[in-house]
């Protein structure tokens, strides 16, 4: 056995994306660490594991935290970026008569992730929150739509694959660029 055993790096990449950038030194430190000693009494192995499982319970309770503390100002942007994207997406539908509308489908395309990155910048730190928080307030606007057009204007929504594969396509897109944006805003130090 050597004398030094690295850390898995998935579960070292893991925590470098929940444990905030002043607090990730000190707990790759700890656990490396104690890495070494259980490796060193137990094997290597059991080492990898052990790492592995605190590296998934320390994420768990970062993310906790992250969520904690400050959530109404992460919940307040994630509600004004949805209704900014609502914005945004009508004044791409108008302008798309007058440039083309090619070029402002690939504007609306970009749209989520534009605001992403603009959200994270403003929220530094709070980035993964404030992905969570803008998914949830989108999914249950989606849901909402849904609801309001089949029961209170009982327009029928149709029943047809093609019509859900879409909308789940357009929804998994938007969260999905708008959480990618705000995550890219992160700076995340190098995992060695």
């Amino acid at each position: 056995m050597s004398d030094f055993v690295t850390p898995p790096r998935g579960a070292s990449w893991l925590l470098s994306f929940f444990v905030s950038n002043q607090d990730l030194p000190l707990v790759l430190g700890d656990l490396s660490e104690e890495l070494q000693q259980r490796a060193h009494m137990c094997g290597e192995a059991a080492a990898r594991r052990w790492y592995r499982l605190e590296a998934f319970r320390n994420a768990w309770v970062f993310s906790k935290r992250e969520f904690s503390g400050g959530t109404l100002r992460v919940t307040a942007t994630s509600v004004l970026c949805v209704f900014g994207w609502i914005v945004l997406q009508n004044w791409a539908s108008w302008a798309g008569r007058f440039v083309g509308w090619v070029a402002m489908d690939l504007v609306r395309l970009s749209i989520p992730a534009l605001l992403g990155i603009l959200a994270g910048r403003f929220l530094r730190g709070r980035e993964a929150a404030l992905a969570a928080a803008f998914t949830i307030v989108f999914s249950f606007l989606n849901a909402g739509t849904v609801f309001y057009f089949s029961l209170v204007v009982q327009q029928p929504v149709p029943h047809r694959l093609s019509f859900w594969a879409m909308f789940l396509f357009a929804w998994l897109w938007i969260a999905g660029t708008f959480s990618l944006g705000s995550l890219a805003t992160r700076r995340r130090p190098r995992v060695s």
